[in-house]
C-alpha cells in the first residue's frame, strides 16, 4: 500500500488592474517525505495544550492605583504636641552652680570628718585607755564641723521654680503682662535647698504659704506658715527628715536665669498677701 500526501497552496497576488487573483498550486509527497510533517502534525496539539495549562493568566488590572502593590492601609498619627516658649515650671531665681556645688561638697567633707574623728580615732583612743578630756576634744572635733554647717547652709535656697498657666508659656509679652497683673496666691513654687548630705531637696508650696520674716541670726528671710507644713510632716515618716520650713533667697540670682523678671513680680505677691508687713 502506497501512501501520498497532497499539499495545496493558496496565493493572492494583486494584479496590474487593482484586483486581486487568486492562484493554487499542488504537489505530492512520498512516504518518506511525508513522515516528518505527519509526526508535527500529530504532536502539534499535545504541546499546545500543555503550553496553555503551565502559563499563568496575567493580572488583571482594575486601575492604575491597584496595579502597583497594595499597601497596608496607614492610621493617622497623633498630632505633635504644641510647642510653647517657656517650659511649665520655670526657673525664676538660681543661687549660682559654683555657690551651690561648694556647699555641697561642704557639706560632704564634715561627714568625712566626722566618721574619721567619732568612728575611726576615738574608738581607739576608749581601747587605749586615753583620758577622757582628750576622747571628748577628739569628738568634738567630728560633731562641731558637721552641725555648725548643718545649721548655716540648711536655709540656703538654690533655686525657685513657678508653675506658669499654659497661656503665659507662649511669649514674653503675655508672661510679663500676666505678672504684672498679679501673680495669683495659689500659684505652686517649687524652692530646692540641700538636703544635709548635699542632695538637692525640693519643697512644694503655694505662694499664700510664705512670709517674708527674718530670723537665725539673719540667715533666714522667708518663713512657711499655714498649715501645709504641718500635714506635711505628719505625712512623713519617722525616719524621714522634717520638711524645710525656713528659706534664704538672697538677692541676685534672679539675673543669672532666663525668667528672672518674673521673681520681682512674685516677691511683690508675697509681700501683699502677707499684709504688706514683712521685710526682707
Amino acid at each position: 500500500m502506497s501512501l501520498k500526501i497532497v499539499l495545496t497552496r493558496a496565493i493572492f497576488r494583486p494584479s496590474v488592474s487593482g484586483v486581486l487573483c487568486f492562484s493554487t498550486s499542488t504537489c505530492g509527497l512520498k512516504p518518506a517525505q511525508a513522515r516528518p510533517i505527519l509526526k508535527t502534525l500529530h504532536e502539534t496539539p499535545r504541546l499546545t495544550l500543555r503550553r496553555a495549562a503551565s502559563t499563568k493568566p496575567p493580572p488583571t488590572s482594575k486601575g492604575p492605583a491597584t496595579a502597583a502593590k497594595a499597601k497596608p492601609p496607614t492610621t493617622p498619627s497623633s498630632p505633635e504636641p504644641r510647642k510653647y516658649l517657656y517650659p511649665e515650671n520655670l526657673v525664676i531665681y538660681h543661687a549660682g552652680t559654683a555657690r551651690t556645688t561648694f556647699l555641697a561638697c561642704l557639706k560632704l567633707s564634715t561627714i568625712f570628718v566626722f566618721l574619721f574623728f567619732n568612728v575611726i580615732v576615738v574608738p581607739n583612743y576608749i581601747t587605749a585607755g586615753q583620758p577622757p578630756l582628750t576622747t571628748a576634744g577628739l569628738a568634738l572635733c567630728g560633731v562641731i564641723p558637721i552641725t555648725l554647717v548643718a545649721l548655716i547652709t540648711s536655709p540656703f535656697v538654690a533655686s525657685v521654680s513657678i508653675r506658669l498657666p499654659i497661656f503665659a508659656r507662649q511669649s514674653r509679652d503675655l508672661l510679663e503682662r500676666w505678672a504684672k497683673k498679679g501673680v495669683p496666691p495659689e500659684t505652686e513654687l517649687f524652692i530646692t535647698t540641700l538636703s544635709f548630705i548635699g542632695k538637692p531637696r525640693v519643697s512644694r508650696l503655694s505662694i499664700r504659704e510664705l512670709e517674708p520674716k527674718r530670723g537665725s541670726l539673719g540667715l533666714v528671710n522667708y518663713v512657711r506658715r499655714g498649715e501645709g507644713l504641718r500635714k506635711e510632716n505628719e505625712r512623713r515618716k519617722w525616719w524621714m527628715f522634717r520638711a524645710v520650713g525656713k528659706f534664704n533667697i538672697t538677692p541676685g540670682g534672679e539675673g543669672r536665669v532666663k525668667g528672672g523678671f518674673v521673681w520681682p513680680e512674685v516677691e511683690r505677691a508675697i509681700k501683699q498677701n502677707a499684709g504688706g508687713t514683712g521685710k526682707v
